[in-house]
């Protein structure tokens, strides 16, 4: 009961930090919603999906997927175009060492920067419905550590990110990520469209390439403000934020080494 209190009194104070403008958008009044969200996610597809299934035809789903793809691609794509315009038209002298948020809805860039880390939220929790396609199809060869945690933990953090410090530094997360899922939605769409030439789309690799590149620029791009000498961004979100893409670095090169390179090794006796 102790440590269930002090929880709920860090969340209480916790609370405070959050971004006023933030409150009334549907899922970020509260963080309780998002976990259950996380919850139900996770006990699916790592529990009941697999069960539910074992003994059942696996579902075809061509049409939803690639409905579902062209619709990520459109998605994806609109918010990239409008946040590399924030990045470019809306910051006079942006500052690539400490580009601070604009924390108030009077200026035209607080106000996008809000929505567009908002509607980024979105399409995290959009994301997931990548894993329950797997369950319904039965690949569960795929539901992966590294795929589960990935968008679980991208649905947390883009909450976290959207309700307490939208926009500044922290945004070239989403505007990088952003253009990956670009390409990798439009991977998939061309692979559901045409699965017989799925083995020959020579971009597949590199894909994962381009993702394990993001991870070593926002890496280097997360470290720029310890060298702004009077830059005041949160130096707790950019040590979170270097951190979290260090283990996604790892996580990715495990994958990318297992996938690409091990497996072409011929095998031994």
């Amino acid at each position: 009961m102790s440590i269930l209190d002090n929880i709920y009194n860090f969340y209480q104070n916790l609370e405070n930090y959050a971004d006023p403008r933030a409150k009334d958008f549907p899922l970020l009044g509260s963080v309780w919603p998002t976990i259950g969200l996380l919850a139900v996610y996770m006990y699916f597809v790592q529990n009941v999906g697999p069960k539910w299934m074992k003994n059942r035809k696996a579902f075809e789903l061509k049409t939803v997927i690639l409905v579902y793809d062209a619709i990520q691609v459109i998605l994806n794509f609109l918010a990239a175009m409008l946040g590399a315009y924030s990045f470019i038209a809306l910051y006079n002298t942006f500052n690539i060492r400490c580009a601070m948020p604009s924390l108030s809805d009077d200026s035209m860039r607080g106000y996008i920067e809000l929505r567009l880390s908002y509607f980024y939220f979105l399409l995290k929790i959009v994301d997931l419905m990548d894993t329950v396609f797997f369950v319904l199809r039965k690949n569960f060869r795929l539901i992966t550590f590294l795929h589960v945690y990935h968008h679980a933990v991208m649905v947390f953090i883009s909450y976290f990110y959207c309700k307490y410090y939208p926009g500044g530094h922290s945004a070239m997360i989403g505007l990088v990520n952003l253009w990956i899922h670009v390409m990798m939605y439009g991977y998939y769409f061309v692979a559901a469209l045409k699965p017989e030439v799925r083995n020959s789309l020579w971009w597949k690799k590199y894909i994962t390439l381009f993702q394990m590149g993001q991870f070593v620029f926002l890496i280097c791009f997360m470290s720029l403000p310890f060298f702004e000498e009077n830059c005041n961004y949160s130096k707790t979100i950019l040590v979170f934020n270097i951190i979290q893409s260090v283990v996604m670095l790892i996580l990715f090169s495990n994958f990318y080494i297992r996938s690409y390179i091990l497996r072409k090794k011929p095998k031994t006796t």
